[in-house]
């Protein structure tokens, strides 16, 4: 990492001393001089800082981390925290716990995440991923992700979910990133319907589970139903 700290510095404070009882013409002289030469290093630090390149110079926290080995979601009932176990980046951010990303100091953070899953049954699945903040559910962080079914046995789907979102830190805090797989709906079991609603889970019930290949044509059974919440009643 390069080492700026030799290319801007802060201007050290000019010793003016104190003026005598009477006027002295050398020392108003240096000491013009001196605020002058002041004034000068400021106005090329404060160049330096807000040039085209000046964001170099600003030393803000950051933090980037990874794992490439296999997070399963056993079952639909337990949230999982994402962990890592390697540090790439950090500056102000530390990990710990595996799974904690802890914060040295107050600030506002945009924290991102880009997670590579992988669907490896032959149902479609979904997936929520949101923030904990020191062990707190983050208010409205929650992204709900969709995959589709394995493609073939040995040849699951991949997809990659990636967003970012703002959260308001203090020094010491830590977030975790959280994922839980959605329970799915047993249309097959619900029973204690409407007949139009017994007539939607039927005609659910006869559409293909998934697509097997991209070429096959997916047939639409010719028995139709009208659904009053669809249509409005005909008169």
């Amino acid at each position: 990492m390069s080492d700026y700290s030799g290319q801007i510095t802060t201007p050290a404070q000019p010793n003016l001393g104190s003026p005598g009882d009477a006027y002295d013409r050398l020392y108003f002289s240096q000491t013009f001089s001196n605020i002058g030469n002041y004034a000068s290093r400021v106005t090329n630090a404060l160049g330096a800082l807000f040039g085209p390149r000046g964001g170099k110079y600003i030393n803000a926290p950051y933090g980037a981390f990874q794992d490439s080995t296999d997070q399963v979601a056993a079952n639909t009932t337990t949230a999982y925290a994402v962990t890592f176990d390697t540090t790439d980046f950090n500056n102000g951010v530390t990990l710990s716990n595996s799974s904690r990303l802890n914060v040295s100091q107050s600030g506002i953070y945009n924290i991102q995440f880009s997670i590579q899953f992988t669907n490896t049954t032959n149902a479609s699945q979904d997936v929520d991923v949101w923030f904990r903040k020191n062990g707190t559910n983050a208010d409205k962080s929650n992204s709900r992700f969709g995959f589709a079914p394995r493609k073939g046995a040995g040849d699951p789907f991949h997809t990659i979910a990636a967003i970012n979102y703002f959260l308001s830190l203090n020094a010491n805090d830590y977030v975790e990133i959280m994922q839980k797989l959605i329970d799915k709906w047993e249309i097959d079991k619900i029973s204690n319907l409407t007949d139009d609603a017994e007539k939607a889970r039927d005609y659910l019930m006869k559409l293909p589970s998934r697509m097997a290949k991209i070429s096959e044509r997916l047939v639409i059974p010719q028995e139709s139903q009208i659904f009053k919440w669809v249509e409005p009643a005909r008169i």
